[in-house]
């Protein structure tokens, strides 16, 4: 079963690209809206959030405006049984994505780490792509995975 959600998890991570398909950078929070088809997003400033559960995994999608600009898209996938979101599985599922990523056509990473903090990022002609392991007190170990504007600097890894 763990394989099961591990290898679901890969491929909902490698089409993440496809469920922002409609929107391009630059856009603006309407169009976002209108085109991704968002329902109640919130609205915070620079961030319009959507969380949806599937009854297994709590999707959390963050698009990022700077001076009402389209710059960055995350997706963040968690269990829903937060005592399932440990270091150990969060990372296995890391390793899974990055795996998929390397030979789908990604290539090796141009930045990595393992332990400590735990992230991989590539670059290409249409954006930047970061996954990384993340935490939080209230909800454990989640992984994110980030499509970020390809003129950006991803803070923390870049100058």
């Amino acid at each position: 079963m763990k394989m099961l959600i591990i290898a679901f998890f890969v491929f909902t991570a490698i089409n993440s690209s496809a469920q922002f398909k409609n929107i391009k950078w630059g856009m603006n929070k309407a169009q976002v809206i209108r085109l991704d088809s968002l329902k109640n997003p919130v609205d915070s400033g620079n961030f319009l959030t959507v969380i949806e559960n599937d009854g297994y995994f709590n999707n959390e999608k963050i698009y990022e405006f700077e001076k009402d600009s389209l710059v960055s898209v995350a997706h963040i996938r968690q269990r829903v049984d937060k005592k399932a979101n440990t270091e150990k599985y969060t990372v296995d599922e890391f390793k899974a994505v990055y795996s998929a990523f390397v030979n789908t056509g990604y290539g090796e990473p141009y930045k990595m780490a393992f332990g400590g903090p735990t992230y991989a990022a590539w670059k290409t002609p249409s954006h930047k792509l970061l996954i990384e392991v993340v935490y939080n007190e209230k909800d454990g170990f989640a992984l994110r995975t980030d499509y970020i504007e390809p003129n950006s600097i991803i803070i923390g890894l870049e100058k």
